[in-house]
């Protein structure tokens, strides 16, 4: 997958570098299967960040999505109590 893609280096023929931690594998097919088992963490935020921002994209671009332009601004500030 393109995560695995992104975090993959070739140094040389049949060598291979995980840019995560700089692990050295033979292939490229063996740094997916380390970063898979290693970082699955950062693939999470990675996946999570894309998804976040495939789903503002399509609002954005949806012809039905609601006018909002009516609504009140959020206070930046809490109301003084008094």
């Amino acid at each position: 997958n393109k995560a695995c893609e992104v975090s993959t280096a070739r140094l040389e023929e049949g060598k291979f570098k995980c840019t995560l931690c700089d692990k050295l594998f033979k292939g490229p097919e063996f740094v997916s299967k380390h970063i898979w088992k290693a970082h699955a963490d950062a693939l999470h935020s990675i996946y999570e960040q894309a998804n976040q921002e495939a789903a503002c994209d399509a609002y954005t671009a949806d012809p039905c999505k609601p006018d909002i332009s009516c609504l009140p601004l959020p206070c930046s500030e809490p109301a003084p109590r008094g």
